[in-house]
């Protein structure tokens, strides 16, 4: 870890832990910006019970979510859902906690393809 932070490390060499798009990702923004800054700026949410807000790819639920905090003004959460689309797809929704409010999402949104 102490070698990653020496100026000049050769991040596209290193190993990461993950998939290989999570990989690629990495290996992408390391230059751009130290992605523990990153990660630093936008923490993980935390449940009741104080573990972190995260579900992690299961072959069952096919996809993987994470709720960040976004810092600002307004203090909000983020979630932030990678894998299947038809898996979660038909039953996105918008909410608003503060309003107490939630809607569908357009159609169009939900059917759209990469």
């Amino acid at each position: 870890e102490e070698q990653r932070r020496q100026p000049g490390f050769k991040y596209m060499n290193a190993s990461v832990i993950g998939d290989a798009s999570e990989t690629a990702l990495v290996k992408f923004y390391q230059p751009i910006e130290e992605i523990t800054k990153t990660r630093a700026l936008y923490p993980l949410g935390k449940c009741k019970d104080g573990s972190e807000s995260k579900m992690p790819f299961n072959s069952t639920n096919k996809y993987a979510l994470s709720i960040v905090k976004s810092e600002g003004q307004d203090h909000h959460y983020v979630a932030y859902i990678k894998g299947a689309p038809r898996r979660f797809g038909n039953t996105a929704h918008a909410s608003s906690m503060r309003e107490n409010t939630s809607k569908s999402m357009p159609r169009r949104r939900r059917d759209s393809k990469p």
